[in-house]
């Protein structure tokens, strides 16, 4: 392959490891320099620029590496560069979930193996070698920070397992985006759009996420032998991400720790089930390497918008809880909403009920004063 020159958009944590990546693994790759917000920081001998036009104005660049995160200034910058008939290699989940269907008619070639799993090669195997075959699901565990706290849970509370996972680097000090689901709901939305062959808009997915999950449920979990994930999921019927009662027996409940996994699905190939580091600079920065020196022969990216129909799909839940002394479980609260209650026990509800009527109930539910520990949930994985 002959040298490669590219401009390297962001220089933190994901910029400093492709550069050290590129540097010890890939000499037939230059760069020109990188766009920083603040020049005066290290950079091992590489130039820094608070102007991204001294970077993409240049006529003899190949490739743009889009390691900023966040919508902007990135958006306007990766639009520039597609137009311009560039590559553009890029970990921005949110990026590509929100504004992918206005990329991907700009020209140029836009690639974002990094965006979902860091360097599980999931988008990957989506758009090369299952590019050409339906896939009828899409689920896994996408996000590390969460599996960790769900993970450290038996042990200890939200709050404890939060702070420890902080501790560590796993948690960013606002874990907004972690914890209420929101990094998953990019995630998942990518692959149902990879999946369908639309873009899918990251609104329409239903997502609740973990903060309210209580030692309660996680004891109700393991008394029916399962464990508690926060599993995003994509079918015909469904696109969701929700707290999930997963069997110990399978590949998802032996995702510990920070890993991630996720199955493919589809009538030509059964059931793939792909997993490991999904995120940090080294394995984001592997996975957009692998996306730059791809020739993408056989890649396609998604067409139209989607419209997503409302999701009606019945679901079996288990609620979890603390009931105050001398107080009784508010069973009637969900069956003038249509559920169906299967069991009912000290503390604990399972019951059927569509998911929008369920997520709409929930609050109510929560909010009664018979609790000492308000409730949580996690579905059934059926």
């Amino acid at each position: 392959m002959s040298n490669l020159k590219a401009a390297l958009l962001g220089y933190g944590t994901v910029g400093r490891a492709l550069h050290r990546l590129i540097l010890e693994h890939a000499p037939q790759i230059e760069f020109s320099g990188a766009f920083v917000r603040n020049a005066n920081r290290p950079s091992n001998g590489l130039p820094l620029t608070v102007r991204a036009a001294d970077l993409l104005d240049d006529t003899t660049l190949s490739i743009v590496f889009e390691a900023m995160g966040g919508l902007h200034p990135a958006f306007e910058l990766v639009s520039t560069a597609l137009k311009r008939g560039l590559k553009v290699v890029t970990a921005n989940k949110e990026l590509i979930a929100k504004k992918g269907a206005e990329l991907s008619a700009l020209g140029g070639s836009l690639y974002f193996d990094a965006a979902v799993g860091g360097a599980i090669p999931i988008v990957s195997t989506m758009r090369g070698a299952l590019a050409s075959v339906p896939i009828t699901e899409a689920s896994g565990v996408l996000n590390g920070t969460t599996n960790y706290i769900l993970t450290q849970m038996p042990e200890m509370d939200f709050d404890a397992a939060l702070r420890d996972a902080q501790q560590k680097g796993y948690a960013e000090t606002d874990p907004s985006a972690d914890v209420d689901g929101l990094d998953a709901v990019y995630k998942i939305s990518i692959l149902a759009s990879l999946a369908q062959g639309q873009w899918v808009d990251p609104a329409d997915v239903l997502c609740h996420g973990i903060r309210e999950v209580n030692l309660e449920l996680m004891a109700e979990a393991q008394r029916r032998n399962c464990a508690v994930k926060l599993l995003a999921r994509y079918r015909a019927d469904e696109l969701s991400v929700l707290p999930t009662l997963v069997p110990q027996d399978s590949p998802l409940a032996s995702l510990h720790g920070v890993l991630n996994g996720a199955f493919l699905s589809g009538p030509t190939f059964g059931d793939l089930f792909l997993s490991g580091p999904g995120a940090g600079g080294e394995a984001t920065a592997t996975a957009m390497l692998g996306d730059a020196l791809n020739n993408g022969s056989a890649y396609r990216l998604p067409t139209a918008q989607a419209q997503i129909d409302r999701q009606e799909w019945t679901a079996r839940w288990l609620i979890a809880g603390r009931l105050r002394p001398g107080e009784s479980l508010p069973l009637e609260t969900l069956a003038i909403a249509g559920a169906v209650i299967e069991e009912a026990m000290e503390g604990s509800i399972v019951a059927s009920m569509s998911a929008l009527s369920f997520l709409g109930k929930f609050e109510e539910l929560r909010g009664l004063p018979c609790w000492e520990q308000p409730p949580a949930f996690a579905r059934f994985l059926s």
